[in-house]
């Protein structure tokens, strides 16, 4: 009993130290209690033949009871002091238990009354009796506490009641005194274990929660690293991107066919990369809740019907039939994000079909509406099911093959579906297909609009518009002027805050163009208010990044700024162009 107590590894410490700690506070109450038996005891078995002897022994019980709880408070500061002898402090224990014992035991044997007197004789059996089983929790912590207390006092009780030859009540707690016994070591075993499983079970929480955290501080630098490394390599991006579209606009005058044909090759490569950054980009943006819905209601049919008219080549090209039955349902969502969801699975479906067919079905069950992107092509085995909407995950590209994407199409999807508020599932049978669903509420005739407006993507000439735009990098302040002037724009650059300042004082522009890291300690959108509150006018403005962080992307949108991304595509700049214009 004694041996888990000598032991000196760590385990053994923590799980002792939580048994001192337990058995202190069961005796810090247990000598409240024993001073209140003590004091009701005297006040019913007091009569002037005793009265000595029982104020005698009611003063020692409570001045015990007082030295013991000021000694456990003074060696309670010891301990959170780091002492940790828990085997002294467990032999202070048992002395003062086996003593306080002793005194009861003595008490019982010197004031039990007969059962002449029998009220008296019944309170005193049920007073031992309580207190034992009290005691007897003790056990639970160390047995020999438990035995300490109880021993002396049974001793005491079955000493008094043979005397009195009460044989029946003698056998009986007799019998009462060995449960209780085998109680206490069964106890102490239980709870043996159960403090051992829990302090392996914290060291395991504290194991994971630290592997957690390391996880989550790498992960952490990992989205560090990509930001600014993304915001470096997107800015002679971002330039080549609008250096080729001025060159293909003069080359397209002259007709040059070789050249034409080459500066394709050229797109191409930039396109894939631009593909890249670009599901990087929306990755984040989607991460980081920055993504700008705006909820339209939109006649399916007709959306469905234009992106199956613009992908009819490229299913021709693979011999397969595209088939799509354009329907009057409406759905109510971001058009832009639901195009790029549709776009995304029909896209997927050419890809990965190799013969057969296509077929897009729209099927309505009154409150819903879904859309069924039905393929022959390889299929996804079952296992899979859950894995493909997984960032990087491709099922049919081994090698990485970096024509056939990176894998994040399917991880933007269902992203984008939960940001409008749809579902997606699959169901599919290797070698036959797969079919991809797409559910989403659905209109109702009398909530649908009389007009439906649709907007054209078309290039506009801006008659004169003066443009600032502000960036520390040359190559793009080039690019963009060649792009601006290309659509008659008024084009003023500035390499710096300083130089816009001076620029804007001199001709106050009506739009502003600026990159929001600029090679200063002033972001974009610090130098957009500086200049504003120089001219004292609110000036349409659209913030260019190339940074992929969430944090900074949000800040961007909760500060107020139109947020452009690079590599910008000349169509998109355009667009957000007219659209701050109309403010």
């Amino acid at each position: 009993m004694l041996s888990q107590w000598l032991q000196k590894d760590e385990y053994s410490d923590r799980v002792n130290s939580r048994r001192i700690d337990f058995l202190f506070e069961h005796y810090r109450l247990a000598s409240y209690w024993t001073s209140l038996a003590g004091i009701v005891s005297f006040y019913l078995l007091y009569t002037d033949k005793n009265k000595t002897i029982l104020t005698i022994w009611l003063v020692l019980i409570i001045l015990l009871n007082v030295i013991r709880i000021l000694f456990f408070k003074l060696l309670q500061k010891r301990r959170k002091k780091g002492d940790k002898r828990h085997s002294f402090y467990l032999l202070i224990l048992l002395f003062f238990i086996l003593l306080s014992g002793t005194l009861w035991g003595v008490g019982v044997y010197l004031f039990l009354p007969g059962i002449d007197q029998p009220e008296l004789f019944l309170y005193f059996i049920s007073i031992v009796i309580v207190i034992s089983s009290g005691s007897a929790s003790s056990g639970a912590a160390s047995s020999l506490c438990g035995l300490a207390f109880i021993t002396p006092v049974f001793i005491g009780i079955l000493i008094r009641i043979n005397q009195l030859e009460y044989q029946l009540f003698f056998y009986g707690l007799s019998l009462y005194y060995i449960f209780v016994t085998s109680f206490i070591f069964r106890l102490n075993s239980m709870t043996t274990n159960v403090v051992g499983l829990d302090i392996e079970n914290a060291e395991l929480i504290k194991a994971v929660t630290k592997e957690k955290n390391i996880a989550e501080q790498a992960n952490i630098a990992k989205s560090q690293f990509l930001a600014a490394a993304s915001h470096d390599l997107r800015q002679p991006l971002n330039s080549m991107g609008l250096f080729l579209y001025t060159l293909r606009k003069k080359i397209e005058t002259t007709k040059e066919k070789e050249s034409l044909e080459l500066l394709t090759h050229i797109d191409d490569s930039y396109s894939a990369l631009n593909q890249l950054f670009d599901a990087l980009l929306v990755i984040s943006r989607l991460d980081a809740g920055t993504i700008e819905v705006e909820n339209k209601v939109i006649q399916l049919g007709a959306v469905l019907e234009s992106l199956v008219t613009d992908r009819k080549e490229s299913a021709q090209v693979k011999n397969l039939v595209l088939n799509h039955k354009a329907s009057d349902f409406h759905v109510y969502a971001d058009p832009i994000l639901l195009t790029r969801i549709i776009s995304n699975l029909i896209d997927n479906a050419i890809k990965y079909t190799h013969q057969g067919k296509i077929d897009i079905l729209e099927v309505s069950d009154g409150d819903y509406i879904e859309i069924h992107i039905c393929d022959t092509g390889i299929g996804i085995p079952e296992k899979d099911f859950d894995h493909i909407f997984n960032e990087y995950h491709q099922l049919a590209n081994e090698k990485r093959d970096r024509r056939q994407g990176i894998g994040l199409g399917l991880s933007i999807v269902k992203k984008m579906c939960h940001v409008i508020d749809a579902t997606i599932s699959v169901s599919s049978v290797v070698g036959e297909g797969s079919t991809f669903i797409l559910r989403m509420k659905s209109v109702t005739a009398e909530k649908r609009p009389h007009h439906i407006q649709i907007l054209q993507k078309e290039l506009h000439s801006f008659n004169g518009l003066k443009v600032l735009v502000l960036d520390d990098e040359p190559n793009i302040l080039y690019a963009m002027e060649l792009l601006l002037k290309s659509w008659q724009c008024q084009v003023n650059t500035a390499e710096s805050y300083q130089q816009a300042l001076k620029i804007a004082l001199k001709e106050q522009p009506e739009l502003i163009l600026c990159d929001y890291r600029l090679d200063t300690n002033m972001t974009g959108l610090e130098a957009i208010t500086a200049l504003q509150l120089e001219l004292m006018e609110q000036i349409p403005t659209i913030i260019i990044t190339g940074d992929t962080d969430p944090n900074i992307l949000k800040r961007i949108q909760e500060e107020g700024g139109v947020l452009l991304s690079k590599p910008i595509h000349p169509i998109k700049l355009q667009a957000e162009i007219i659209k701050v214009m109309k403010g």
